[in-house]
């Protein structure tokens, strides 16, 4: 059980030198809140395992253009392996530059097009927004090893080929998955997988492109060593690392997102019922576009992003952790923040303006929260931490003659991880 003390450090500044002047003469004085304690309870439990009661809508995550400054990109880190048979003449060279440039430009263009997220097509007439996803891809090498690309390259007689029908099927075996995969905790592992010679010698066998996403890594089957079409893989790249982000196919009544719309899934316009019509345009579903992603679905994302028990929150880059102490976020109206976030510089609470988190905040190593004259901080419920295992810089609450911050706690709040001095 914890034993959380409750500390205020009042701090006042005697010598002049060291006075903040505000208008009119006012002299600011700071009071330091480092840890808290449990205001209306005892907490049986580690920070990791509270349970959030504000933190489900997955519409509490989704970058709105008006609260953009409060979104980090989020990097998800992958890798890439090249299976082929001993003979080697299903796939890439091996540490060739053409198969350095394909992974590079395959990248570039999933990314990009995770960027663009055009509009929703459907339900036809629809206003839904257009967002800016605020997730993007990067290529990693095991940390430490000198040379390691992120792209490796396996020989494999058993686990070499890609089948998603017949009897020998294997689309759903972990097998290659369990048996290659580098550092599948901390990266999403791509596999690129061909199809079986014998399958291709069958004139009945069609040789498309198919993806499965099997926890987090991915299997992708397709023709590999024919001319490079990079770009002909961005969408399968983004709809295979949606699901591993939690997204379910977006053409069924139960995808957990009301922004998007049941529909016959039709891959495109084909002049006859029930694909005579406008056709979806969702990364999720079936079809030739798959470009938009509704303001639910990039929540969704960012929502096991945010989840510090979540498996996919493993998967992105800890950009959270590192302080930046160039920039910070200025709070200059009111706002609620009803999802967990992970900050990296200091936040702001401007005269005027209030801030209310009902859910989980993680503040960088160093990184505090100033509450200026005038401004307010509300906490409802909520975990104030550092995701990282270090310190971060507490409370500071400013005040003036004529004015002073104001924080108020509602509910089970914590503070903890802050400095001492």
């Amino acid at each position: 059980m914890w034993r959380i003390k409750y500390l205020i450090r009042f701090t006042l500044l005697i010598s002049s030198f060291f006075f903040i002047t505000c208008k009119g003469g006012d002299r600011l004085s700071t009071n330091v809140i480092r840890t808290t304690q449990d205001l209306t309870g005892k907490v049986e439990t580690r920070s990791e395992q509270i349970e959030y009661p504000y933190c489900k809508d997955p519409l509490a995550y989704a970058p709105y253009e008006e609260d953009l400054d409060f979104f980090d990109v989020r990097y998800i880190r992958l890798n890439f392996h090249f299976m082929d048979r001993p003979e080697r003449d299903l796939n890439f060279v091996e540490d060739s530059d053409r198969a350095k440039n394909f992974v590079r430009r395959w990248v570039d263009n999933a990314n990009e097009r995770i960027r663009k997220n055009f509009k929703m097509n459907l339900p036809e007439g629809n206003e839904t927004p257009q967002l800016v996803p605020q997730y993007q891809y990067v290529v990693v090498g095991q940390e430490g090893v000198e040379g390691d690309d992120g792209l490796y390259w396996h020989y494999d007689e058993e686990l070499f080929y890609f089948l998603n029908k017949g009897r020998n099927k294997n689309n759903y075996k972990r097998d290659v998955i369990k048996k290659y995969a580098v550092d599948s905790e901390t990266v999403l592992n791509v596999f690129l997988i061909t199809h079986h010679p014998d399958s291709i010698a069958s004139k009945k066998y069609k040789q498309t492109t198919s993806g499965i996403a099997l926890g987090t890594d991915i299997k992708i089957g397709s023709e590999w060593n024919k001319p490079d079409r990079s770009w002909n893989y961005g969408t399968v790249l983004n709809h295979e690392i949606g699901h591993v982000m939690s997204l379910r196919h977006s053409w069924i009544s139960n995808d957990g997102c009301e922004d998007t719309p049941k529909h016959k899934n039709c891959y495109s316009n084909t002049g006859k019922a029930p694909c005579d019509g406008v056709i979806s345009n969702n990364l999720m579903d079936y079809n030739h576009s798959q470009m938009a992603l509704t303001p639910c679905q990039i929540g969704k994302v960012h929502q096991v992003i945010g989840d510090i028990n979540s498996r996919q929150r493993k998967l992105v880059r800890e950009d959270w952790c590192v302080y930046d102490e160039t920039k910070k976020i200025s709070i200059n109206r009111d706002i609620e923040w009803d999802g967990s976030k992970d900050l990296n510089k200091d936040l702001i609470i401007e005269d005027g303006a209030s801030l209310s988190i009902n859910c989980r905040l993680s503040m960088a190593e160093s990184a505090k929260i100033v509450v200026r004259p005038g401004g307010r901080l509300v906490l409802n419920g909520s975990v104030l931490h550092n995701a990282c295992g270090h310190k971060w810089g507490g409370i500071e609450v400013e005040s003036t003659k004529k004015k002073k911050g104001i924080i108020e706690y509602n509910g089970v709040v914590i503070i903890m991880d802050v400095l001492e001095s």
